[in-house]
């Protein structure tokens, strides 16, 4: 990233960019998928730069001197005001904080994160990793998880943003506890897949027990069930499929499940809009149907389902629509 780039995407986070600036940038990141990558991992750090200098407890002359010592910024401890509690940055210093934060590894931004931490991101495909315990992780592309060299104390934590797919060693004394963005996630020893976002989670059990929490709410899910939050609202069900390990597989089997969930969960598992037009009979929307697929695209997929249905599809404004034929 240039510097100018570098000054733009600092204004813009700061609510202070120009509208050719807004222009320049949006044209930056057309430009390349990893260029939209870093920015978002940028935005990240200057959120919980912020988060982290508004913190009570958060000694802005300790920090800057780690700061200084690791990026040789000399000049920053004249730069920063202190006002109370708040620490009021320029849009300069601000950024050096964002900066700061990835080069200490995070520091105080999580009570996990300390020396050590490490971060994976599955950029060019699917992360294969060993935790410190021996845990397996299939991390899907462009997915991100950061977890300690060593797990110590009485938990054993890691965060996670996007999906991945767990095989938890077992230990009752030291549970295995997953930031997974809008829920958290606590098992012993199992395996299980979480997708999960700021504002939506699934996680699906393939083995032993999960519990899944926001808040004060909480669901203890068991094979084949999944804890799904969404609309401010955690829930628990079965899964219709072993649609969950599609990203891993390419394949996903549906042994007499209602032709409704399968479209449902298709629509789930692919990340597209597919919707069965009201023209569609509800009992043939009701009937179980049996079908598999194995590395198909979504032209195959449709195509077979609307074979064994009897019904056809259409693309329309961004849509797979089925209806009647």
């Amino acid at each position: 990233m240039d510097d100018q780039i570098y000054e733009i995407v600092a204004k813009t986070l700061n609510g202070e960019s120009t509208g050719e600036e807004k222009a320049r940038l949006q044209s930056w990141l057309n430009a390349d998928p990893l260029n939209k990558k870093e920015y978002e991992e940028i935005k990240m750090l200057w959120q919980d730069a912020e988060e982290v200098l508004t913190k009570p407890e958060f000694d802005a002359t300790v920090a800057w001197e780690k700061v200084n010592r690791q990026i040789g910024y000399s000049a920053i401890e004249e730069s920063h005001k202190r006002k109370g509690k708040t620490i009021n940055l320029s849009v300069t210093i601000k950024l050096l904080a964002a900066a700061a934060v990835l080069v200490l590894g995070i520091f105080l931004l999580r009570p996990f994160m300390e020396d050590g931490l490490k971060e994976v991101v599955a950029v060019h495909g699917n992360e294969s990793i060993t935790l410190p315990d021996n845990s397996h992780v299939l991390l899907r592309k462009g997915s991100t998880l950061k977890y300690p060299a060593e797990f110590k104390g009485g938990k054993r934590q890691i965060a996670l943003k996007g999906e991945a797919f767990f095989d938890v060693t077992r230990n009752e004394q030291q549970p295995f506890i997953i930031d997974a963005e809008a829920v958290e996630v606590k098992v012993l020893g199992t395996s299980f897949n979480v997708n999960c976002g700021q504002k939506k989670a699934i996680v699906t059990v393939a083995s032993g027990k999960v519990q899944v929490s926001k808040g004060r709410d909480k669901v203890i899910l068991e094979k084949g069930q999944e804890g799904i939050y969404t609309a401010g609202k955690l829930v628990k069900g079965n899964a219709v499929s072993n649609g969950y390990m599609y990203w891993q597989t390419g394949t996903v089997k549906y042994d007499l499940v209602p032709f409704a969930s399968v479209i449902s969960d298709l629509s789930k598992i692919l990340a597209i809009n597919i919707k069965i037009d009201e023209s569609v009979a509800v009992d043939l929307q009701e009937k179980p149907i049996a079908i598999e697929f194995k590395k198909s695209t979504i032209k195959q997929i449709l195509d077979d389902v609307c074979l064994i249905t009897g019904c056809k599809w259409s693309y329309i404004n961004n849509e797979y629509i089925i209806s009647k034929p």
